[in-house]
């Protein structure tokens, strides 16, 4: 199967996490505390209000957080509390970063930064400026503008680095290092030196953040995506990348198991959910379906459960309760000095903003439930592919190793039933002809199930110039024991065929073991291959002198209703499906008591 799923790596904003029950423990204490603040002391609610917002960010309860710092921002501007404003920009950009809303994220940001600028804040300017990178980079990342976005993130991270260094702010320079690290993309050399350059940081720190867990499972998707996409190569072996694909699928479940251990140990459901998703990617390039599938479930069900629709309808309802009292508020100021008919228009336009807010919630409902739909149909279509492929490969491995098989077995047979009534010489020759047939067995059992291993992730030919002769040999080598047989080849042409080695060679063994099935009572039997070209195109055919074909048969050859078995014409049925894969067209001429020819031309 294809790729299962198509996975990018996510930034997150790194944020402060605790324990899901210190974070709860956190959340009712200071919860508990704003009732006891004196209802003149509006500085120190807001201050409440803010580290109660930030606790509520910690559980991911993002509606109860957007609360919070609405409520702060309007205090901090009523009150001029510069610092504590800036800070409630930068935790509304949070929110809006969380749900997919880069617009405002960004807007509140520029706000933030213009504050630090005016306070000469140098760690408040450089949080802001890797905030507004984020923004830039998820734009990047979303696909939207991205050589235009990507210099954007540049520029920011590269500003918001020198003004970590400037201030000796090491945990700030590890955290420019992992985002700058997933501004690589596919320059996975350098995305895994300054991942490894952040986690360097974090290990000789306590960080009580989410970003070193997200570094570290970002380390394990880039080598995951090197052995994913990396098909030309463009990544070679160094220092900190291995060369075999097996050990850069150990480094990568080694990291991925790192970040969902790390996450665990604080209880950070985002990221033990986002990287369980992950590990599930990787199972499945391993081949483990099945706890590939189970992650796989696990994450959605987790992602669901903190991203659900509900809950950002109620934060979008929020962010319209904000804007509709600060509106409204104006609105009661200006009672004093306009008209009746001024305030029925302010309240008229209030409504129409209502409304057309509702019908943007009612049209972006409405476009992510069409999307989950579309991305189900997709999965369950390449589950059904994935399973046709693989019932494909076992009829193709049954049939065409029976003969083989049937081969070797015959000749252990007529020496087990008599071994004193051959010669010495007789012997010899049986013993020859055993080994013969066991080492023509063993090499197509070995072709067989390599072109199948090369094959299971998608069923495609590989077109390159074959030569025709190189295909005679294989089988006249396959075939060379049926004494009652005369096989025959004319190649005059020295015919070369751009197509796939491996299905045109099992086209032929095919068309070749049912003509030697025909002629199997016939004691002057006959097989010939033939290979021309003519006006640009080339042609091959077979034929023999048995005694034809049934209509029963031919069906397996033109109709993909037929019924498919070794009774049924299962050799056709490969063939017809191997034809079709390679764009080679197949002319049957049977005549009935006379033998039977095929025509293969591309």
């Amino acid at each position: 199967m294809e790729k299962i799923i198509l996975f990018v790596v996510v930034f997150f904003l790194s944020k402060e996490v605790f324990p899901q029950s210190q974070g709860q423990a956190l959340v009712d204490s200071l919860h508990g505390a704003l009732p006891g603040i004196p209802p003149g002391n509006s500085l120190q609610r807001a201050k409440v209000l803010n580290d109660l917002g930030k606790a509520y960010l910690n559980i991911s309860a993002y509606t109860e957080a957007s609360a919070c710092f609405y409520e702060c921002k309007q205090i901090s501007e009523r009150l001029n509390e510069k610092r504590l404003l800036a800070e409630t920009y930068r935790n509304i950009a949070l929110i809006s970063f969380s749900n997919k809303d880069l617009v405002k994220a960004d807007e509140e940001n520029n706000k933030s930064l213009a504050i630090y600028k005016e306070l000469k804040d140098i760690p408040g300017q450089g949080a802001a400026l890797k905030s507004m990178a984020g923004d830039y980079l998820e734009l990047v990342l979303s696909l939207k503008d991205t050589a235009k976005n990507r210099i954007k993130a540049e520029q920011y991270y590269n500003q918001a680095l020198q003004l970590y260094e400037q201030a000796n702010d090491k945990k700030g320079e590890a955290g420019i290092y992992m985002n700058q690290s997933i501004l690589c993309f596919a320059d996975y050399q350098k995305k895994i030196e300054l991942a490894l350059l952040a986690k360097k940081i974090w290990d000789t720190l306590y960080e009580n953040s989410n970003s070193p867990t997200i570094n570290v499972g970002n380390i394990g998707v880039a080598y995951l995506d090197i052995v994913r996409y990396d098909t030309l190569h463009r990544t070679k072996p160094s220092a900190i990348i291995p060369a075999s694909n097996k050990e850069k699928l150990d480094l990568a479940e080694k990291y991925i198991d790192s970040a969902i251990t790390m996450g665990k140990s604080k209880q950070d459901v985002e990221n033990i959910a986002y990287f369980t998703g992950v590990l599930a990617e990787l199972q499945a390039v391993k081949g483990d379906y099945k706890n590939a599938y189970l992650n796989f479930r696990d994450y959605q069900n987790t992602t669901d459960s903190i991203f659900s629709q509900e809950h950002k309808n109620k934060i979008a309802a929020l962010e319209n309760k904000n804007e509709m009292d600060k509106r409204t508020l104006e609105i009661e100021q200006q009672k004093l000095q306009v008209k009746e008919q001024k305030k029925n228009t302010f309240i008229a336009l209030a409504l129409l903003l209502i409304a057309a807010a509702i019908g943007f919630l009612y049209y972006r409902i409405s476009a992510v439930r069409r999307q989950k739909n579309e991305e189900l149909t997709r999965l369950n279509k390449e589950l059904d592919d994935a399973n046709k492929l693989k019932a494909k490969f076992f009829g193709i491995l049954s049939h065409d190793l029976r003969s083989p098989v049937a081969n070797l077995v015959s000749f252990l047979n007529l020496r087990k039933i008599d071994p004193n009534a051959l010669s010495r010489e007789e012997a010899q020759d049986r013993e020859i002809k055993i080994g013969n047939s066991a080492q023509t067995l063993l090499e197509a059992m070995e072709s067989m199930l390599l072109w199948s291993k090369s094959q299971m992730e998608q069923f495609r030919a590989e077109r390159k110039p074959v030569r025709i002769d190189a295909l005679f040999s294989y089988l006249k080598k396959i075939f060379m024991d049926n004494k009652n047989i005369t096989l025959s080849f004319s190649n005059e042409d020295e015919v070369f065929v751009e197509t796939d080695e491996n299905f045109l060679k099992t086209i032929m063994y095919n068309l070749t073991a049912n003509a030697v099935k025909a002629l199997t009572n016939r004691a002057d039997g006959q097989i010939e291959w033939k290979a021309w070209h003519e006006n640009d195109q080339f042609f091959l055919s077979i034929s023999d002198n048995g005694p034809g074909i049934n209509k029963e048969k031919i069906k397996a050859l033109y109709d993909e209703t037929a019924i498919s078995g070794s009774a049924h014409g299962l050799g056709l049925h490969i063939i017809r499906d191997m034809a079709k894969a390679i764009n080679c067209h197949i002319e049957m001429n049977p005549v009935t008591g006379a033998g039977t020819k095929f025509i293969l031309s591309f």
